[in-house]
């Protein structure tokens, strides 16, 4: 089995559609730029 990338969990957060995503948080963005 692969490993997943480390981004995939905010592609996640983001990529649920108008309804059902929700913004990041900001320790969640932080994160997410420090890639």
């Amino acid at each position: 089995m692969t490993e997943e990338h480390p981004f995939a969990q905010y592609v996640r957060i983001i990529g649920k559609g108008p309804n059902l995503s929700r913004p990041l948080t900001e320790d969640e963005m932080l994160s997410a730029t420090r890639m």
